[in-house]
């Protein structure tokens, strides 16, 4: 009475509910919920993280592979990463409206694609997988990748992402990756590589997409003003009402 590979990835229902499970480690309190900002905001000098807790010894330099800032974030973003690997490897396979299944074969490199740069900017030494991890005969010894390699994997993920998202979704499905997104990705990508024409040219490619600055600066940090012309991709949280801390679970809640 299990799902199980071997019986899931049969339908068009399969895969969305597949694809969904790839965004959902972000909403994790792991994660963006609350865990991720000790391992980005947390090491910038704008705020003093002396003297606090183990969760924000990252930012003073004095943080450890097992502490919860470390072990949660990174175990989260992995998360993201097998799940797009199961989408990437299955869903070609579902016999199923061909523009659907493109569209959602194009959201799991970028998702692959987006946790892997958040992955190598924080660690740099890294595993890189790109197979399910049932095929992995002992994930544990998995050896660190030169990082050329990993950034090498994002820009190709994000150059098929460009080639299967859409332009949009229905104002109902806000947040799913578009081809704006693995735009504007693969430019700050090339950004972090030293690629600047390569950059340019797809900064422009976003800004002939009809994306622009708002009027308000303060118009990016408003929960009235989400998804606006500037979003190019927006992870979505709501106050729901529901308890769970952000957990990984349907029904919990995700603000």
């Amino acid at each position: 009475n299990a799902i199980t590979p071997d019986s899931f990835w049969k339908t068009g229902d399969d895969a969305t509910k597949g694809i969904m499970g790839a965004y959902s480690a972000f909403t994790k309190i792991t994660l963006y919920s609350r865990f991720e900002i000790f391992t980005s905001d947390y090491r910038d000098d704008v705020i003093n993280a002396f003297g606090t807790s183990e969760r924000t010894n990252i930012g003073s330099f004095n943080g450890t592979s097992d502490s919860n800032g470390t072990f949660w974030v990174w175990s989260a973003y992995y998360s993201g990463v097998t799940r797009s690997n199961e989408v990437i490897a299955n869903v070609p396979n579902i016999d199923m409206n061909e523009t659907d299944k493109n569209n959602i074969v194009g959201e799991a490199y970028f998702l692959r694609a987006f946790n892997y740069f958040q992955l190598v900017t924080r660690w740099q030494n890294i595993p890189l997988i790109t197979v399910p991890i049932s095929e992995i005969e002992n994930p544990s010894l998995i050896a660190q990748a030169d990082p050329n390699e990993v950034w090498n994997q994002i820009e190709a993920d994000l150059i098929m992402a460009k080639t299967l998202l859409p332009t949009s979704w229905p104002i109902e499905e806000s947040g799913r990756a578009t081809l704006g997104a693995a735009t504007g990705m693969l430019g700050k990508v090339f950004l972090y590589r030293n690629k600047n024409l390569e950059a340019k040219d797809e900064f422009i490619e976003v800004k002939n997409m009809g994306y622009q600055l708002t009027a308000d600066y303060a118009d990016n940090f408003s929960a009235a003003t989400e998804n606006n012309s500037e979003s190019l991709f927006e992870i979505q949280l709501i106050a729901d009402g529901n308890g769970g801390w952000g957990a990984d679970v349907p029904g919990s809640g995700k603000g």
